[in-house]
């Protein structure tokens, strides 16, 4: 849900262009399967690692190569100069703390969405809250997919059907 969530908002924002770069980083080091939770290799979890995406994104790939205190130094130059908007997804997963002093003196205009289920950012955050859907929004959901699915006959289930489905979730 906070994923989709954070997902669709910097789709929204590309489709109008309301910001030059779009830098997005992954933290997750799990997934959940239909056998399983298991593990998957994270995008981020360095701040070093943080710094190369956003350089690599902002056409600067060369400089990785560069102290740390260098990549930093250009990369906040760099930012400075640009309308970016920066997803971080699963912050929660993240013990490197230089990544939030990071998030929390980001350079203007540059703006972060942030998903985690803890939170960690302070003074740069604004949290929004989101708690589970109702039943009413999560059987409105489910015939939503089973639309865009094709899966009319799962439709036809009974609202008590859909309930009890929507709640083993």
């Amino acid at each position: 849900g906070k994923t989709a969530l954070a997902v669709w908002a910097m789709q929204e924002s590309y489709k109008r262009k309301d910001f030059d770069f779009f830098i997005s980083v992954s933290a997750k080091d799990r997934e959940l399967t239909s056998e399983s939770i298991r593990s998957i290799p994270q995008t981020l979890s360095t701040y070093e690692e943080l710094l190369n995406q956003i350089l690599s994104v902002l056409g600067f790939s060369e400089a990785i190569e560069e102290p740390v205190s260098s990549r930093e130094e250009l990369t906040r130059g760099l930012l400075s100069d640009t309308k970016s908007l920066l997803l971080i997804d699963n912050l929660e997963t993240v013990e490197d703390e230089r990544i939030i002093e990071f998030l929390e003196r980001l350079p203007k205009p540059v703006k972060a969405i942030v998903t985690s289920r803890t939170n960690r950012v302070q003074r740069a955050a604004f949290p929004i809250q989101i708690g589970p859907l109702s039943v009413t929004e999560a059987t409105g959901y489910w015939d939503m997919v089973c639309r865009s699915k094709g899966r009319d006959s799962l439709l036809k289930a009974t609202p008590a059907e859909k309930v009890r489905i929507v709640s083993s979730a």
